[in-house]
């Protein structure tokens, strides 16, 4: 509880119906949880955002086909499909 502010969990699997509730209770409060909710969302993305662009490939290049035998399941005759 550092300058007037207070953390706590939420665990519950129906967000809308809590955010609801709490705005009954106050909607100042309702508003500042769904401001922190949304800051929160906001750095996970730039998190994942930051992973995959240094993880894309500039150019795929495929060094060999594999075939398979293909037996569909409609009775249709099997075929050599690559893969």
């Amino acid at each position: 509880m550092a300058g007037g502010e207070f953390e706590f969990d939420i665990d519950t699997p129906d967000l809308r119906g809590l955010l609801s509730h709490v705005k009954e209770f106050d909607p100042k409060l309702a508003t500042g949880l769904r401001r922190e909710l949304r800051a929160t969302g906001d750095g996970a993305i730039a998190d994942a955002r930051a992973v995959l662009s240094g993880s894309r490939p500039g150019s795929l290049a495929v060094d060999h086909h594999e075939y398979r035998l293909i037996v569909p399941k409609n009775g249709r005759k099997p075929y050599f499909g690559r893969r």
